[in-house]
């Protein structure tokens, strides 16, 4: 029925200008009109009916769908990373629904090639891109006296930059954004081709980095609302190190008359000295030849690991802000801290140590420095390399390096030395090996009687979560530090899970590596230069997508 109606509108439509133009021909010619008018009044009467005869299902389905494309157009409005024209916004939308393999998935700033966007911590992420918003009047003339100064000859100069200038509608930002993709902070422009170079994870509402301005490079301190909190400019002189506790540890250099050295102090998130800043013995900084071979890490109860294991000279210290002492220097102690199995609580830190008279043992450390020695040599007596995560370490007799070295034998043990999960059920049947713990889950792997590998995740009862899964096709699984997803990673495809096995989300990108370790930070996975967040579908970032590059998402 709608067809025929569909047709007859068609013809009765068609009718119209066909007789008006009858008409005018006779009239012209000054014949009689009377019957190529009667001809248009029928159609008209013809067309009238037919329209209001035709389903008013469909009318009605095409107003739904154009309000959900306002909404969803809105939506996308409200949390895009680019400032585009409201045409331009359209356009994207159009695409980016286009290209979706799944109507579940949507695309937030679908065009921005986001430039080494940093995991999630605490909700946010650091991001880079290029701005492509129009550059007003006052930006070329703030970009003319950036390089030209007060001169007059402003025209003259801008005419022979002019590429120089027009590259300002490709200009870079930093960004602070959400796991939903709204902007929380924008930085101002800037034309270099890095805008930020150190991005650090958020601790306690606040988190630091370095942004690259024009003409010059500045630490910002940024909450998690977005307010920059503090700012200063970076020289060879001044750095911050790392944070913990609402502390920023930081080092400054003195040269005058009387001194010439380091010191080391902390802040807090709007730049107020919270421990003073002193000199330590141990330390050396030459910031000169680059920042990639310090790392600080915040052990608890106002003590910071730092180390140097790179560049002209190495150095691996613990420094105690609230006494202002170093409590540990490899140089001149017995034991050698390998790892830290916890870190400070109630005075003292559980620590893998090595002697190199004895082997490696556990020890617990205090706060004032003093080891002492809990269970001997607990390594040499297993003979295997491998670390604690979340208070417990998976010892296997087929320990070869790498992550999975499946055994008819192994079982976890923790800090006391104390087997803690046994699977009597697998031993001398089927291989197996456990990953390391997160947060009270850990994923085990399994070759099944077919000799494929199969998964499963258990809990520090020995308890699994659920039958083994084949995960053939698949290079590795890792777990999230929260305990909450399991990334299946292969060459080209993601699957992650929740740990009862439920698949949340797979992406087919022809750019992913098997060989690399992909995770979930606060429900959110980083791929290359996009985000995915896999409880909600939306995918953050991306180029081009389904024009120059083979990609995929599917919402299960």
């Amino acid at each position: 029925m709608e067809t025929f109606l569909g047709l007859l509108m068609i013809v009765a439509l068609a009718g119209i200008p066909i007789g008006l133009l009858s008409a005018i021909i006779k009239k012209v010619r000054k014949k009689p009109a009377k019957k190529s008018l009667i001809t248009v009044g029928i159609s008209v009467i013809v067309f009238l009916v037919a329209v209001e005869a035709f389903p008013t299902d469909s009318e009605d389905l095409q107003k739904d769908g154009e309000e959900k494309t306002a909404a969803v157009s809105d939506r996308a409005a409200d949390n895009t990373l680019d400032n585009k024209s409201d045409e331009d916004k359209g356009s994207a939308s159009e695409e980016e629904s286009n290209t979706s393999h799944d109507d579940r998935v949507e695309y937030i700033g679908a065009d921005l090639w986001l430039e080494e966007p940093s995991d999630f911590s605490e909700g946010r992420a650091f991001v880079q891109f290029v701005d492509n918003s129009e550059v007003s009047e006052s930006d070329i003339d703030d970009a003319v006296k950036a390089v030209a100064g007060d001169d007059d000859d402003k025209m003259n100069y801008i005419t022979q930059h002019w590429d120089e200038l027009n590259a300002f509608q490709g200009r870079n930002r930093a960004a602070l954004i959400d796991t939903q993709g709204k902007i929380i902070w924008k930085s101002e422009y800037t034309q270099n081709e890095i805008a930020l170079r150190e991005k650090s994870e958020f601790r306690d509402g606040a988190a630091y980095c370095i942004f690259e301005g024009n003409d010059k490079s500045s630490y910002y301190i940024i909450d998690t609302d977005g307010n920059v909190t503090f700012t200063k400019d970076m020289d060879e002189d001044y750095a911050i190190l790392g944070h913990g506790s609402g502390m920023f540890l930081a080092a400054e250099h003195t040269a005058d008359f009387d001194s010439n050295e380091w010191k080391i102090g902390a802040i807090d998130k709007n730049g107020d000295v919270v421990v003073p800043f002193q000199a330590y013995e141990k330390l050396s900084f030459d910031f000169q030849w680059g920042y990639g071979g310090y790392t600080c890490e915040y052990r608890g109860e106002g003590i910071f690991e730092l180390a140097c294991l790179d560049g002209p000279d190495q150095w691996h210290v613990l420094i105690n802000l609230k006494t202002q002492k170093v409590i540990y220097s490899w140089d001149d102690e017995v034991w050698q801290i390998c790892s830290f199995i916890s870190d400070f609580e109630d005075g003292a830190a559980t620590v893998l140590c090595n002697d190199s008279m004895e082997g490696q043992s556990i020890c617990s450390l205090g706060t004032d420095g003093t080891f002492r020695e809990t269970v001997s040599n607990f390594w040499v007596n297993y003979g295997v390399w491998e670390e604690f995560s979340d208070g417990l370490a998976f010892v296997s007799d087929n320990y070869s390096g790498g992550m999975i070295n499946l055994s008819t034998e192994g079982a976890y043990y923790n800090a006391s030395g104390e087997k803690a999960i046994d699977f009597p059920e697998y031993q001398n049947k089927n291989p197996y090996f456990g990953g390391p713990f997160q947060n009270g889950y850990a994923v085990m792997f399994l070759e099944g009687a077919d000799g494929r590998l199969y998964i499963t995740v258990i809990n520090k009862k020995g308890g699994k979560e659920f039958e083994p899964m084949d995960i053939t096709g698949f290079d590795m699984v890792y777990m999230s530090e929260d305990g909450k997803y399991l990334t299946a990673v292969g060459g080209g495809h993601i699957t992650v899970f929740d740990v009862n096995g439920k698949a949340l989300v797979s992406v087919e990108y022809q750019a992913i590596g098997g060989e690399m370790e992909y995770n979930v930070h606060d429900g959110v996975i980083r791929i290359e230069d996009f985000y995915v967040n896999v409880e909600d579908g939306i995918v953050i970032g991306l180029h081009n997508i389904g024009v120059d590059r083979d990609f995929s998402i599917t919402m299960h």
